[in-house]
């Protein structure tokens, strides 16, 4: 049964999902850095990630009657969110999976609503074209990139500067560290690029969301590679 709890307003608020998300998209052109089940594991990994946070889901521990290591629904209570609250609905549906496996459940959907109300909000444009005059393409510049901005100086703060991150904080690093792909978002930081790569790497350890979007882009198949890399190379003509 589920423990009582209070429900965190979150009518407005950015969630992980959001934060990754404006990160990876390239503010000018509106292309993201990662594509295709890439972009939607690492999304996914944001919102298991926001969710462990809340302490609405944990890991199972040896002994218990579900499989060790398996994710299962701590708090039923709502948190406010819409794509939160469909999250958890997901982890409860049908039986507990281990992290990594449990993205492709949360996947179906969320790229797609998180960039509509970023949208709606005016923190992105969407923007219809086509390459060369041929492949149709969209792509999602800023309109507003005050909260990224504030973000991006909390990130330099806490991996050039060495502050202690907020749990939410090291839970951006961490995704991003997954998908190598921190200082390719955050760029010169003002302090050499390994001593950013270090901080990076000890933040991400035994990052449950983080590992769970490293091991499932790494079971990706040949087809999900090859649709990743030639929407990538889309994304770069013109």
């Amino acid at each position: 049964m589920a423990r009582a709890s209070a429900v965190p307003v979150y009518r407005g608020r950015m969630i992980l999902a959001d934060d990754l998300l404006l990160l990876l998209t390239d503010d000018r052109s509106g292309r993201p850095a990662e594509t295709g089940v890439r972009l939607e594991n690492v999304v996914a990994g944001a919102a298991l990630t926001e969710l462990l946070l809340l302490s609405r889901v944990r890991l199972t521990g040896p002994g218990e009657s579900v499989r060790a290591g398996r994710v299962v629904v701590e708090d039923a209570t709502p948190v406010g969110d819409p794509l939160l609250d469909e999250a958890l609905r997901r982890v409860g549906h049908g039986t507990p999976k281990a992290p990594h496996t449990l993205l492709a459940h949360l996947r179906p959907g969320l790229l797609e609503a998180l960039r509509a109300r970023l949208v709606e909000r005016g923190v992105l444009r969407v923007e219809a074209g086509r390459v060369l005059g041929l492949f149709p393409r969209t792509s999602w510049p800023a309109e507003d990139s005050t909260h990224e901005a504030q973000l991006r100086e909390r990130l330099r703060e806490v991996l050039a500067l060495g502050r202690e991150p907020s749990e939410r904080e090291a839970g951006v690093v961490a995704l991003l560290h997954a998908v190598n792909r921190v200082q390719n978002v955050l760029g010169d930081l003002g302090v050499p690029g390994g001593q950013v790569r270090s901080r990076a790497t000890t933040i991400a350890q035994r990052h449950v969301g983080a590992d769970a979007v490293r091991r499932a882009n790494n079971a990706l198949g040949p087809n999900d590679a090859v649709m990743a890399v030639a929407e990538l190379g889309v994304a770069g003509l013109g």
